[in-house]
């Protein structure tokens, strides 16, 4: 049994490569010539469609091959194994299933983090509220940090700059 929900991926132009093309081209279920022909295409401004495909799109100012499943099982967890396997980056988000919240989720440099997402897809961290104090989970806004720097090597322009 599974727990399918919407799941977004993003991987970078840069990190697309002849080494990479065939993994790619398996995990996501993509010919050789589909992949061609979405690389071809000018990327799309918004980051997602909310729907399945497979496209060209602009994250952050950044082309990535955005790939958008609405049933994938517990958020795309085997897409991730596959991708950090091969040593591909990319930026991951899901949709709540039934045994999880949202999540966000960035890989690079063989280093991986997944922080709790709200429902729109922004990053949140616990905080805990008692006899008139706020304090703030530090382990989830270490992993918010460590997850915020692996995102922007992600999308750092080029190859040589996310290895730095």
């Amino acid at each position: 049994m599974g727990d399918r929900t919407y799941a977004w991926f993003a991987i970078p132009v840069w990190a697309i490569s002849d080494e990479t093309r065939s993994v790619i081209c398996n995990v996501f279920s993509l010919t050789a010539v589909d992949l061609a022909g979405i690389l071809a295409n000018d990327p799309h401004p918004d980051p997602a469609a909310y729907m399945d495909g497979t496209s060209l799109r602009l994250v952050d100012g950044v082309p990535c091959l955005v790939v958008e499943d609405e049933q994938a099982n517990y958020g795309g967890n085997d897409i991730e194994e596959a991708l950090q396997a091969a040593v591909i980056p990319y930026l991951q988000r899901n949709d709540a299933g039934c045994e999880y919240g949202p999540g966000l989720a960035a890989y690079c440099n063989d280093e991986h983090m997944a922080v709790r997402a709200d429902w729109r897809g922004e990053p949140v961290i616990g905080v805990q509220v008692g006899n008139g104090t706020i304090a703030i989970d530090e382990t989830e806004l270490v992993d918010l940090k460590v997850y915020a720097a692996l995102r922007a090597q992600v999308l750092s322009a080029t190859r040589e700059s996310a290895r730095s």
